[in-house]
């Protein structure tokens, strides 16, 4: 454990914490003060890969806050390159320094996008937010791709808690415990905790909305650009599309499974991945949630509708153009623009994943006048906008609106169904 001396603690820009496993030094910048790379779980390392989050060890001494923590291990993509470790359940706090507030300050509870499979809450500029909304800001690591959301029955049927493929959503709920137990102690309020989160971020707050452990950890929610009409897998399905990862990495069925999945490196996981961000190809994203465990019993639409949710107030949004990156990716990869014949081929994998599109490619591609499109591109990124976005998001509002306060902030795609 790396503890600080006497004389960095003494420093003009020093400030120090005390949290439940020990104490912190942080550093006093302009506007604000930041406290980094906190562990808010053990390593989830060895025998803790593909298991929920553990309690972290506490430390001696003052340990220094002043630099990240790593992020969770991640290929290179179009999206980012390749950074990170699996020891990554770090989580950064940021306080304003502007005025002398006397009461708790509220709490902001950031979890980064990038599919699932990149991203950091490293990111996120904390200190920023932190002095003009006047809260304490949080931002999160959590595991990605086959290290976080990873579905196997073999998984499944380890621990009896039946929660496999969820384990980055556990993540973040063990980081909300480790928000209500210490963030007293950086002047924050635990009784007001908003979290919010963007494209996975947002899709994991649509989960935490209806996780049932997470009641009363938070008491806001903010979901942007979540990709709310794709589908959520249960664990055949999702155990189906890992056959191939299970096959590259050597793995495959058998009483030995879990052992020689933990006893692969890490690395080697994330390269049988084969994560790529060309998800037109594809048909969706590689990696998510799983359905049909106690920490997501259902697909979260189901459970809005049933009123089975944390209830508190939401606001839910989304840019004008959200696919426009994913079909950009895609023509990069081609080399060239995409082309009736390319479109042809795609709607049959697109109308797959997406149920808005299932059926009716023809008259969506009348309604939206593909047939005399200058940019196809751009045409397909609209229809995937209104269905995977527009339409998915709706109906989450309006599901979610029966029961609690729900806000839009939304660019207005074409197709919105209630």
């Amino acid at each position: 454990m790396v503890t600080t001396t006497a004389s960095l603690t003494q420093s003009p820009s020093a400030t120090v914490f005390a949290t439940r496993q020990g104490k912190l030094l942080g550093r006093r910048h302009e506007g604000y003060e930041a406290v980094l790379g906190i562990p808010y779980a053990a390593p989830p390392v060895g025998d803790l890969r593909f298991r929920p989050p553990q309690e972290p060890e506490p430390w001696d001494g003052v340990r220094d806050g002043r630099i990240y923590g790593a992020a969770s291990l991640q290929p290179s993509t179009e999206y980012d390159p390749a950074h990170g470790s699996e020891d990554c359940l770090y989580l950064n706090v940021y306080k304003s320094t502007h005025g002398a507030r006397q009461e708790p300050h509220p709490v902001m509870v950031w979890l980064h996008g990038g599919g699932f499979v990149n991203g950091s809450g490293n990111a996120f500029m904390g200190g920023l937010l932190a002095q003009t909304a006047g809260a304490i800001i949080v931002t999160v690591n959590y595991r990605l791709g086959p290290l976080g959301w990873l579905a196997l029955p073999s998984l499944a049927g380890e621990d009896g808690d039946g929660n496999a493929g969820n384990y980055g959503l556990l993540d973040s709920l063990a980081a909300l415990h480790w928000v209500h137990d210490n963030i007293a102690a950086f002047g924050g309020d635990p009784g007001r905790v908003t979290i919010f989160g963007q494209s996975a971020g947002g899709e994991q707050v649509l989960a935490l909305l209806a996780c049932p452990p997470a009641a009363g950890l938070f008491h806001h929610a903010i979901s942007m650009s979540a990709p709310a009409g794709l589908g959520l897998p249960d664990l055949p399905a999702a155990a189906a599309r890992n056959a191939g990862f299970l096959k590259r990495i050597g793995c495959e069925d058998g009483d030995d499974q879990l052992a020689c999945l933990r006893k692969a490196s890490a690395q080697s996981l994330i390269n049988a991945a084969q994560i790529s961000w060309d998800l037109v190809a594809a048909g969706g994203i590689p990696y998510a949630p799983t359905v049909g465990s106690p920490v997501l019993p259902g697909e979260w639409l189901d459970l809005f509708r049933e009123g089975r949710f944390n209830h508190v107030p939401v606001m839910i949004g989304h840019t004008k153009q959200e696919a426009r990156l994913l079909t950009a990716v895609h023509e990069n990869n081609l080399g060239r623009r995409m082309t009736r014949a390319d479109l042809e081929k795609l709607f049959g994998t697109i109308g797959r994943a997406m149920a808005a599109l299932d059926q009716v490619v023809k008259a969506i591609a009348r309604e939206y006048g593909l047939d005399s499109a200058d940019d196809n591109g751009a045409v397909v990124a609209e229809i995937i906008t209104d269905a995977a976005w527009a339409a998915g998001l709706e109906k989450c509002r309006a599901a979610l609106a029966r029961e609690t306060t729900v806000y839009r902030a939304d660019s207005i795609g074409r197709r919105n169904a209630g």
